[in-house]
């Protein structure tokens, strides 16, 4: 039913990770006329870092008893106080950096610190203004962290994120000595802290109690961080702050902090929510933008949903409203919203956000305008235990002329996401959006559609017979990419749809993924990279295989770190030495570096440059045979 309803709430929808822990979300306009200075960024001072427990294993192998601590300092695990990790070795935090991409912890001259399987402590102390809040809670922004974290200020444990109690629901994890705590004579033991799963790909947004806080005065946060598997840490791009108010919050974060009391805005929201209740198409359609778009959703599409799935038994009801306007004139409506039916069922409750602009001297919504955002699909490879179709994700990249140059068709390249990933870590975490933005509008990169499809997270990019009990591991997932979602994209966007402009790129097991289809299907894909790829014997034949002259119409980027310890970088290096010793050019970079986004993010603009590359001497190459036929 909320699904059925998606024209009334085209928006953006708040998640939320455990504890005491909240994701930001209004509480009323009354805290929003608080100063936006009201907030303390947490990387001005150093941080101090102490391991004091390894592990054999990852966690998820803690319940079948294979995981067991190899060092531990009992005395080392407790909280410390500012006496003690001030003579902590300093870490390099990543907290300024503009590029996203996981960072490794390391000592200011850059040496490593946090080791595979681990725990251990970063600290430090800030100092807060004197009357810093007026609110009972704080917000604290610690940005992603990988993998799970235990926050404690002055001395109170305030927030935890991927540990769960005996019943598999989410908990703080209080232990004094930090770990885990598993009965495996009796799982009923209500004390257990158990490993949940990882959090690399949340952003950490935390509500703590003021009155904790010393205000006027100096105070410490300690954080127990768990490395569940590589370089653990803290991704660049995010701010660490501690926020007085929401709007500091919003400051913090880049959004608008002009809230203001217009009359004219309030009314259309009112006209909007009329014609929900009243099932008024041709009024909703006054409210709504030409050229209005919101995730690829146009004014004709948002209308005729409307038109379908609207009923004159509905009820709107919205609190905590707000009305902003940003340095560029778009002026958003912000609320939680409640719509229900006559018989009192609840159909739709969440956080909105709206966009509208000033045409002809009045507001209309214009949609967020996003060119990268994450779609659904029914999908018919994948269905449930009754046969019905599943709801599958992907994301997609839409370049910087896309909704001005109607006319224009563009290449595409597929992203293919590692394990236990999805398509959500390249925007959250990697932040592709900003990264194509400057390679494209800065001419590095010829313009073209980046599809990031959400597959299996284990699948290894393999058909095999599908078990809806195991839908990561099990299925179409070759087929998947190759067939279902190239034909969801090349019927919904404006694509070239032949094998010279389309390129499919891969990370870990997306990289053997990319490898594998990509030579599979030379009907398919011109032109394929590998970053720290989990390629491998088979890789190398199927790449033996193609005959010269379709290795021809190929062109190719393999790379991987030296420090790799997730997959063998000897497999990247022998697929390189075959390109070379057939006279193959190629992209490689065999260089210092782990498996993590930072090592991938790093030559990103490398493989994407090939793959441009190679679209413009196909562009080429369609010009001169033109010419040829004149």
């Amino acid at each position: 039913m909320k699904k059925a309803l998606s024209f009334l709430f085209l928006s953006t929808i708040s998640l939320s990770i455990f504890n005491t822990a909240t994701v930001y979300g209004l509480e009323g306009t009354s805290d929003l006329l608080n100063d936006a200075s009201k907030f303390v960024k947490l990387d001005e001072n150093p941080w101090y870092f102490k391991e004091y427990r390894t592990y054999n294993q990852m966690f998820q192998y803690l319940p079948y008893q294979k995981c067991e601590i190899v060092t531990e300092d009992l005395n080392l695990a407790l909280l410390p106080n500012s006496e003690l990790f001030t003579t902590w070795p300093v870490v390099d935090m990543p907290a300024d950096g503009n590029d996203g991409g996981l960072l490794p912890l390391t000592k200011e001259d850059g040496s490593s610190l946090f080791k595979n399987w681990s725990e251990a402590w970063v600290a430090t102390e800030f100092t807060l203004p004197e009357n810093f809040t007026d609110d009972e809670n704080v917000t604290l922004l610690l940005g992603i962290i990988d993998d799970a974290d235990v926050v404690y200020i002055n001395g109170h444990l305030v927030a935890s994120s991927g540990f769960m109690d005996k019943n598999g629901t989410p908990m703080l994890n209080n232990s004094e000595s930090g770990g885990f705590k598993y009965n495996y004579k009796d799982s009923t033991d209500a004390t257990q802290i158990l490993f949940e799963k990882s959090y690399w790909e949340v952003n950490r947004e935390y509500s703590i109690p003021s009155d904790i806080l010393n205000e006027g005065g100096t105070n410490e946060i300690a954080i127990r961080l768990f490395n569940n598997n590589g370089n653990g840490g803290f991704y660049s791009g995010y701010e660490y702050a501690i926020c007085g108010n929401e709007l500091a919050v919003r400051e913090v974060k880049g959004l608008p902090t002009n809230n203001i009391n217009d009359p004219v805005f309030e009314d259309v929201i009112n006209k909007q929510k009329d014609a929900i209740e009243t099932s008024n198409s041709s009024a909703f359609a006054k409210t709504v933008m030409d050229n209005y778009n919101a995730n690829y959703t146009d004014k004709d599409a948002y209308v005729s949903d409307f038109k379908s799935k609207s009923s004159t038994d509905l009820t709107v009801a919205d609190t905590n409203p707000s009305y902003w306007l940003d340095d560029n004139g778009t002026y958003s409506y912000e609320a939680t919203r409640k719509i229900t039916n006559s018989l009192g069922e609840i159909i739709f409750e969440g956080h909105i956000t709206q966009y509208f602009t000033e045409n002809n001297g009045t507001l209309k919504e214009q949609g967020n305008m996003s060119h990268c955002y994450t779609a659904t699909y029914n999908s018919n490879l994948f269905k449930d235990a009754s046969g019905n179709p599943l709801e599958m994700k992907y994301s997609v990249y839409l370049p910087p002329s896309y909704y001005e140059n109607t006319d224009k068709h563009y290449p595409v390249v597929y992203l293919l996401h590692g394990i236990n990933s999805s398509s959500e870590s390249f925007l959250k975490v990697d932040k592709i959006e900003d990264f194509l933005d400057d390679q494209m509008t800065n001419n590095n990169l010829m313009e073209m559609i980046v599809v990031m499809p959400d597959s299996g997270k284990t699948s290894g990019y393999d058909d095999t017979e599908y078990d809806p009990a195991n839908h990561n591991s099990t299925g179409p997932w070759a087929s998947h990419i190759t067939d279902e979602i190239r034909h969801e994209i090349e019927n919904k966007y404006r694509t070239i749809n032949q094998a010279e402009f389309r390129g499919i790129t891969g990370i870990s097991m997306g990289g053997g993924g990319a490898m594998k289809l990509g030579i599979a299907n030379p009907d398919l894909y011109s032109s394929i990279a590998s970053h720290m790829g989990a390629l491998n014997d088979t890789t190398l034949n199927m790449l033996k295989s193609l005959t010269p002259e379709q290795m021809a119409k190929y062109d190719f980027y393999v790379d991987c770190g030296l420090q790799d310890i997730m997959v063998d970088y000897q497999n990247t290096v022998k697929t390189h030495e075959y390109l070379r010793n057939i006279g193959k050019e190629h992209g490689y970079s065999l260089r210092n570096g782990a498996h993590n986004s930072a090592f991938y993010m790093s030559s990103m603009a490398d493989s994407f440059k090939m793959h441009s590359d190679h679209f413009r001497q196909s562009s080429l190459k369609r010009i001169v045979i033109i010419l040829a036929s004149l």
